[in-house]
């Protein structure tokens, strides 16, 4: 029996249900409720919870009930430890594009109860192409360095024009997000 087949048996149902779909199809992701916690514990959750993910905190205010991150770029492929592609989508995005993302999250009172909503937003490095002369400059048309690390290098006209371009928001890492703050302050609860 040819040991192809049960590996493509195994794994054509898992990529088949990971899928590629856009994430711009789902909605916007909705605010969740915090019950029962009060309003230190739920800012502390929700930086950990982006620490948990990787990012890095930019600005941190309990008494406003926001948390902003800053710039983190996607994973990569062979970054497996890494979650902040939120879907199949997101996770071929980052692998084809320089993406980075930028996280809020707002904690607020709804009557009795905390509330949390998520905002995620992504952008795109967009950089001018450069001529290319002969063939044998296409390798080194942004990148210098050695076998051991690449370094990007852009003529100054580049850096000019270089520009992050806005993509809008990410719902898939917003609800993922969300989803790790309710399970955080769940397990915190049943301390």
């Amino acid at each position: 029996m040819n040991i192809r087949y049960p590996i493509v048996v195994i794994l054509l149902p898992g990529l088949l249900t990971c899928g590629c779909s856009d994430p711009s199809r789902l909605g916007p992701s909705q605010p969740v409720s915090l019950r029962n916690a009060r309003m230190q514990q739920a800012m502390e959750a929700s930086q950990e919870v982006l620490r948990d993910i990787g990012f890095s905190i930019d600005k941190f205010d309990v008494e406003k009930g926001f948390v902003k991150t800053r710039p983190l770029s996607g994973g990569q492929f062979f970054e497996f430890w890494r979650s902040d592609n939120a879907g199949g989508y997101n996770f071929a995005e980052a692998n084809i594009h320089s993406i980075r993302r930028t996280v809020f999250v707002n904690v607020y009172s709804d009557g009795p109860q905390l509330m949390a909503k998520c905002d995620a937003q992504t952008q795109r490095l967009s950089m001018p192409q450069r001529q290319i002369a002969s063939v044998s400059q296409a390798a080194g048309l942004y990148t210098r360095g050695n076998s051991n690390q690449q370094r990007l290098q852009t003529q100054p006209e580049q850096d000019e024009t270089m520009t992050w371009m806005d993509l809008g928001a990410d719902p898939a890492l917003e609800t993922e997000i969300l989803r790790r703050l309710q399970k955080k302050i769940a397990a915190l609860e049943g301390m």
